[in-house]
C-alpha cells in the first residue's frame, strides 16, 4: 500500500474515530448566518464509502482538524493547513496559507487576531474586519472572505495571502485560471476568485502570485455596488491528472480532477 493509500485511511480512519459523519444528500451546505448561495453550491453526493467520502471536522486533543476524500486539514492560529493525497509521493506535502493583510487598492489593513470556531463542517476565522472561512467539501475545501463591511478607502477589494510549501510554486505573475503548487503534475490547486453579494450578483474577481504571497481583488466598480455581506470566494483542491490512478484497486479515483 503506497503513501497515498495510507493517507486517505488515515484520514477516513481519524473522521469516524472523531465522529464525522460522511456527507448525505439532501444535507444542507453550511454558510455563515446571512451569507449569500456561493457557486450554486449543492449537497455531496451519496457517498459510495463511509470513509473516503468523508467531509467534516473535530477537535483532536485540542486542535482543530478535518479532511475530505483526498486531503486533511489542521487549523491553528499560524493560518490553514491543507494536505492533499498524493498518488506517487513519498512524503506529505502540507500548504498552509495565512492571512497577511487586506483592504481597497492594496492589502495595507494588518489582519488582527481571530477567534476559530466551527459547526462541524466549516472552520471559521472570526476577525474585526472580516470573516475567514474554510468549508469542508467532496470537491475541495472552500475557502471564503465575508465582509459585512467594506473597508475604507477606494478601489479592488484585496486580500493578500502568505503560502508555505515544499510544493513547487507557480510563476510569478497574474493567474487568470488560478494558480497550482506542484509535485509532478499533482498538487495543491486555488482556483479562480469569484465575488458574490447578498443579492447574488457575482463578477469574477483577479488572482496573482509573488514570492510565496497570493493577492486576491475583486473590482472596485463590483464592490462599490455591491450589498453587504460580500464574499470573495476561491477553492481549494487536490490536483490530479486525468490518468492518475492508486496502486490499490478499491482506490479508483481515476480520471478526477478536485478544481472547479
Amino acid at each position: 500500500m503506497n503513501l497515498a493509500s495510507r493517507f486517505l485511511l488515515a484520514v477516513g480512519a481519524a473522521q469516524l474515530l472523531a465522529g464525522i459523519a460522511p456527507a448525505q444528500q439532501g444535507e444542507p451546505v453550511n454558510q455563515i448566518p446571512g451569507r449569500p448561495e456561493v457557486d450554486g453550491a449543492q449537497p455531496a453526493p451519496p457517498p459510495t464509502s463511509s470513509i473516503f467520502q468523508s467531509v467534516g471536522l473535530s477537535y483532536l486533543d485540542g486542535k482543530l482538524v478535518g479532511g475530505g476524500p483526498d486531503y486533511r486539514t489542521s487549523f491553528e492560529a499560524k493560518g490553514a493547513t491543507f494536505t492533499p493525497a498524493l498518488p506517487t509521493a513519498q512524503q506529505l506535502f502540507p500548504l498552509t496559507m495565512r492571512v497577511t493583510g487586506y483592504g481597497r487598492g492594496a492589502p495595507e489593513l494588518a489582519v488582527g487576531p481571530a477567534k476559530i470556531v466551527s459547526d462541524g463542517f466549516t472552520a471559521r476565522y472570526q476577525r474585526a474586519g472580516f470573516v475567514e472561512s474554510y468549508e469542508h467539501r467532496v470537491d475541495g475545501l472552500k475557502q471564503s472572505f465575508t465582509f459585512e463591511q467594506l473597508p475604507g478607502g477606494s478601489g479592488d477589494l484585496v486580500v493578500s495571502m502568505q503560502i508555505a510549501t515544499d510544493l513547487q510554486p507557480p510563476a510569478h505573475g497574474a493567474a487568470p485560471n488560478g494558480l497550482s503548487f506542484l509535485h509532478g503534475n499533482m498538487g495543491v490547486s486555488i482556483g479562480e476568485v469569484v465575488g458574490i453579494d447578498a443579492n447574488g450578483a457575482r463578477v469574477t474577481g483577479s488572482m496573482a502570485y509573488a514570492n510565496g504571497s497570493v493577492e486576491m481583488r475583486l473590482p472596485a466598480s463590483f464592490v462599490n455596488n455591491a450589498t453587504l455581506p460580500l464574499v470573495l470566494d476561491p477553492l481549494v483542491g487536490t490536483t490530479f491528472p486525468v490518468t492518475a490512478t492508486f496502486d490499490d484497486a478499491d482506490l479508483d479515483i481515476a480520471d478526477r480532477k478536485s478544481v472547479v
